[in-house]
């Protein structure tokens, strides 16, 4: 009976039984060696994330222990010290959740531990998109494509995009067209996985759309001296101002804020073509407008009448009554001898002398 104390190597003792009758023996074979390791038992998490190094894990067990080994190999970037049992490293590719059996062992025998790991992607990082950007209402963009490293479980925007532009929560693109004016607002757009996510601020501005479809009736023929209808354009989008070029035919006039055209032709003219632009901050657009001004004949021209004149005494001249414009003026037939009509200003004069 007892505890052994030291390493024996395997030998026999002669063990003898003895009374006064004589005695009888038996060989015993006996070793001393070390016991088995036993309790084997590691403390360690069981998700570890790719890319950062762990702290090491080193082992708990009873006994002495000449090699430690593992089965399967541990996760990549991982290892194993054979010696000491450390497992130490940094994990360098994402792993499903596995078994690992672990074994500290003697020349007596062997003590397991299966312990579960998990490697998990490495949180994203480095977001970024082209930046910053302008886009105009009312027109398709081209879509924006994010830049990152890692693995990207799904993205999100705060606060949210502008009306019509959407983010895909799977592929982080930007894409739409936006439909009403913003002015330039910071977006922060993140990117994550169950590790954790990276972000990027991402300035954007919605211009108003430049304006488009200007048109005015035409073509348009107006009179000299008559008050024309005053005529209004049509147009799709918001108008900062109008301009004309040439300038309108003389009396009539461009509202610069509303397009309106309006007035009194004064003087005639040929059909001219006149380039109208609305404009706004984007852009603009133009429509080119047909204008004429053309003369109404002279009407309701009226004389004194009758007239009795007396021979060779000069006549009261006589200037006529007429509505319009009036380029000359002639006679038929001739007038008596000694009177006279002025062509330009129609007036009857002189002395008759016949």
């Amino acid at each position: 009976s007892g505890t052994p104390t030291a390493l024996t190597s395997r030998g026999n003792y002669i063990i003898s039984a003895t009374n006064s009758g004589g005695q009888t023996f038996f060989a015993l074979s006996i070793a001393v060696v070390i016991p088995p390791p036993s309790g084997l038992f590691y403390t360690h998490p069981y998700s570890i994330i790719q890319g950062q190094a762990i702290t090491p894990w080193s082992p708990q067990v009873f006994g002495v222990v000449s090699q430690y080994t593992a089965m399967p190999a541990l996760p990549a970037g991982l290892t194993l010290n054979p010696t000491t049992g450390v497992i130490s490293g940094t994990p360098t590719e994402p792993a499903l959740p596995m078994y690992y059996q672990v074994s500290a062992a003697n020349s007596s025998g062997i003590s397991l531990y299966s312990m579960l790991i998990t490697v998990l992607d490495a949180p994203p990082s480095n977001l970024s998109y082209p930046s910053p950007q302008t886009f105009t209402a009312e027109t398709a963009i081209s879509p924006l494509d994010p830049t990152v490293t890692g693995v990207v479980s799904y993205y999100d925007v705060e606060p949210l995009l502008p009306d019509g532009l959407d983010l895909d929560p799977s592929t982080g693109r930007i894409s739409g067209t936006p439909t009403t004016a913003v002015a330039q607002t910071n977006y922060v757009l993140t990117a994550s996985n169950s590790t954790g996510q990276t972000s990027f601020i991402l300035p954007i501005t919605v211009r108003i759309a430049a304006p488009r479809q200007l048109s005015y009736q035409t073509p348009q023929t107006f009179n000299v001296g008559t008050a024309i209808a005053a005529m209004s354009p049509s147009v799709t989008g918001v108008v900062a101002s109008y301009a004309v070029q040439p300038a309108l035919p003389a009396g009539l006039s461009l509202n610069p804020t509303t397009g309106r055209i309006s007035g009194v032709p004064t003087a005639a003219s040929t059909a001219t073509s006149y380039q109208i632009t609305a404009s706004n901050s984007t852009g603009s657009t133009s429509f080119n407008l047909s204008i004429a001004v053309t003369l109404l004949p002279p009407s309701g021209l009226s004389y004194p009448t009758p007239r009795v004149f007396a021979l060779n005494v000069p006549i009261t001249a006589l200037s006529p009554m007429v509505a319009g414009v009036v380029d000359t003026y002639s006679v038929s037939p001739a007038l008596p001898a000694g009177l006279s009509l002025d062509g330009t200003t129609g007036v009857l004069s002189g002395t008759p002398s016949v």
